[in-house]
Parts: C-alpha cells; sequence; structure tokens
C-alpha cells in the first residue's frame, strides 16, 4: 500500500467527509420531527463529539483512529499532523443552516483577527474565515506555537458554553492562562478569570494591529 501526502487535498476530503456527517445527523434528526432549533442544537454537538473522536479519539481509551481517504489504486491519502475537524464543526454545522450572515462584517473581524495574529506571531488554523467570522474568536495558548481557531461566536455565552464543553474536560485550572478570547467588534482582548468568568477587558493597541516586518 503506497502512501501519499497532499495537505490542501487532505483538508478537502476532511471537510467533506465532515459536511456529510453534519448533514446525515440533520436529515435524521429532521425526519425525527424535532424543533428547527433543536435540529441546528443536537446537529452541531453530534457533530463535533464524532469529529473529536475521528480527530484524536476523543473518548476512546482502547484506541486512537488514524484517518485516511482511499485514493487511486492501492493508495491511500494522509496528513502527518492528523484530521482537525471538530476546530471547525460548528462553524460548518452553522453554515450548513444557512443563516442569513452579514457578509461584510465577517470580512471586517476575520481580517482583524488575522492581522493581530500576524503580529503576534500566533498561527491561524487554515480553515478559519471558510465560513462567517462572528464577533469573538479564541486564541489557544496551549497550543505551540499558540493558535487562532476556525470557530467563532456571537456572544460570549456562546464561547463559556464551548469552553466548558470542550476545552475544560481537557485543561483543567489551565484553561485560565491557557485561553484568550479577542472581540473583533470592540478590539478588545478578554482573559478568563479565577472564577471561570470573563475579565471586562482590555483595547487593543495600535501596534495589536501592525503586521510584523
Amino acid at each position: 500500500m503506497e502512501i501519499r501526502q497532499d495537505r490542501s487535498e487532505f483538508e478537502r476530503r476532511q471537510f467533506r467527509l465532515l459536511k456529510d456527517i453534519a448533514s446525515g445527523v440533520k436529515q435524521q434528526l429532521e425526519n425525527a420531527g424535532l424543533p428547527p432549533q433543536t435540529v441546528e442544537e443536537v446537529t452541531g454537538t453530534i457533530t463535533f463529539s464524532v469529529a473529536s473522536i475521528l480527530d484524536d479519539g476523543g473518548a476512546v481509551s482502547a484506541a486512537r483512529p488514524v484517518m485516511a481517504f482511499a485514493d487511486e489504486g492501492t493508495r491511500v491519502l494522509m496528513d502527518p499532523g492528523g484530521t482537525w475537524m471538530h476546530e471547525v464543526a460548528f462553524s460548518l454545522v452553522e453554515d450548513l443552516f444557512d443563516h442569513t450572515q452579514p457578509g461584510n462584517l465577517s470580512k471586517a473581524n476575520g481580517a482583524k483577527a488575522v492581522l493581530y495574529c500576524t503580529s503576534k506571531g500566533i498561527t491561524v488554523s487554515p480553515a478559519f474565515g471558510r465560513n462567517y467570522v462572528a464577533r469573538f474568536a479564541v486564541i489557544r495558548g496551549d497550543s505551540k506555537p499558540p493558535k487562532l481557531i476556525a470557530a467563532t461566536w456571537d456572544s460570549l455565552e456562546d464561547v463559556r458554553g464551548w469552553l466548558e464543553k470542550s476545552v475544560r474536560p481537557e485543561l483543567g485550572d489551565k484553561m485560565l492562562e491557557s485561553i484568550l478570547v479577542l472581540d473583533l467588534k470592540e478590539g478588545r482582548k478578554i482573559s478568563l478569570t479565577s472564577s471561570w468568568g470573563f475579565s471586562p477587558g482590555v483595547e487593543m493597541s495600535a501596534d495589536d494591529w501592525k503586521k510584523k516586518e
């Protein structure tokens, strides 16, 4: 068996797989007659959970899956970094439900986040900005190097829910010093407090928007 490495094609395949998973879940929930809001919420939760298991094993302790896609003949397509579908699961599901999205605001938010990260030497998820970019973005300082993840949220409560469900079980108290929230509308950097709330935030300075030379 021959292994082929092609990062762009691998990303395309994993996003197609994730969309197929989300679409299948959505269809089954709609067939069950659930309310539209419930369908969207549960589709997001299930899609994220499945993606997390496929990415790194999630709650599976007996084995860690390694994702590969069938290619021509006996070849398989793989990537050394594996899949990272869970990072874009909620954004993909939101896009799947065809919300009305303010395109100009989304582009402005995305540009601000990328410019900030560029000025600070923070890596940006390749999937960031492919879908709607909402008001709040998250930088994970526990990544090496720190990384702006693909998902964004419209409210701090939504950020809190994601942190409680997806990050706190993994990092515990270390999450307090590992997470930075960017308010892209107001231009503020928001950290977590010792009581697991959010600080009022610090206004970003002009230096935060300067590209590194």
